[in-house]
């Protein structure tokens, strides 16, 4: 087919033929200097705002001279996004970004400014501290300069071993598993982000613990804490190391006709955790308690719990009536002498006014 004034008119295929669209390429540039960190990070995108994936983008670093100081080549991910970093002196320099075109592209160029000044870099590490069991133990990093995130690497060490090395994207940030390089017991790691000659190097230190045979062991015994009934719950985690701090203990209390009851606590330095539950005069019933634990790393660990009726005894009701009996004893002789008080206000008042008139 064929669209002439007339309208639609159809033709052999011999006579058909290829209509080719070019289309449009736009380029958005943005460099941000972290310290001596040189952060670059763009988008490709179509005439339909659509980002164009896996393009090859070429970036040429300039000084104030003109002067070419680095060169590199990018590809565009899925959604056409690009960065790149690199560590330079301090100074100015011009950024330039070029996507060469295709065939039904054409070719793009974008430019931006940027000035890296010699400041130091502060590098925050999140480690669990305990794992239980083999488990995955994340390592988040964030490592920043003057507000901005830095790209570069960080080397882990392990007893002062070198065990991995992580590179941080243009936010400065990554996440790294240490679990192949976590062994049963304590284990010290460092985290350095090493100078340059207009850096110094930054390191983080952090303990991890490694417990295989952790072990949970409650009791409950009745108490009486500050002038209030009630019982006391201890809760004591151990591993091969004996007691693990720092653990967080959820603990859920119920009664029998109310609702479920959740408190949470936390491990001491010798593995404890305690919490108190009262029991008011006149509160009967059957308690029952359970407890999980809630390791950084690793599966939750479960005390069954126990399960006691707390029943009123009988020396204790004839003390609570006769508490009760004596507050009312005492409630009427002071109302009678409020009474005679007032009965003998009265009176000389009403003598006072039979004076006046008289």
């Amino acid at each position: 087919m064929t669209l002439t004034e007339g309208g639609i008119t159809r033709v052999p295929a011999a006579a058909a033929y290829e209509v080719r669209v070019l289309g449009s390429a736009e380029l958005e540039l943005e460099a941000v200097g972290a310290g001596t960190n040189l952060n670059v990070r763009g988008l490709l995108v179509d005439d339909l705002g659509r980002g164009l994936a896996q393009r090859r983008i070429d970036l040429l670093v300039e000084n104030e001279r003109r002067a070419t100081i680095n060169q590199a080549r990018v590809y565009t991910d899925f959604q056409g996004r690009f960065s790149w970093s690199s560590d330079e002196i301090p100074g100015s320099y011009v950024v330039t970004a070029s996507f060469a075109g295709s065939e039904h592209l054409p070719a793009s160029q974008a430019s931006a400014s940027v000035r890296l000044v010699a400041e130091p870099v502060a590098l925050e590490v999140q480690v669990p501290s305990f794992v239980h069991g083999e488990a995955e133990v994340p390592a988040r990093f964030q490592a920043s300069s003057a507000g901005q995130g830095v790209a570069t690497f960080v080397s882990v060490y392990r007893a002062g071993e070198a065990v991995a090395a992580a590179q941080l994207d243009t936010y400065g940030r990554t996440r790294l598993d240490l679990q192949p390089f976590v062994e049963q017991g304590d284990n010290a790691f460092e985290f350095v982000i090493e100078g340059t000659a207009y850096r110094e190097a930054v390191r983080a230190t952090h303990n991890v613990r490694r417990g295989d045979q952790v072990r949970v062991i409650g009791q409950v015994d009745r108490v009486f804490l500050r002038l209030r009934r009630g019982w006391e719950v201890r809760l004591q985690v151990d591993d091969e190391r004996g007691g693990v701090p720092d653990l967080e203990v959820r603990w859920t209390v119920r009664r029998e006709g109310d609702e479920p009851v959740e408190v949470e606590g936390t491990t001491d330095a010798s593995g404890m955790a305690t919490h108190f539950i009262e029991s008011p005069p006149g509160a009967d019933g059957v308690y029952e308690v359970d407890a999980r634990v809630v390791p950084p790393a690793g599966e939750p660990l479960v005390w069954p719990g126990e399960r006691w009726e707390v029943e009123e005894a009988p020396a204790e009701r004839a003390l609570r009536l006769a508490a009760m009996v004596a507050v009312c004893l005492a409630l009427l002789w002071v109302g009678r002498g409020v009474a005679r008080r007032a009965g003998v206000v009265v009176r000389a008042w009403w003598e006072r006014v039979r004076a006046r008139r008289a």
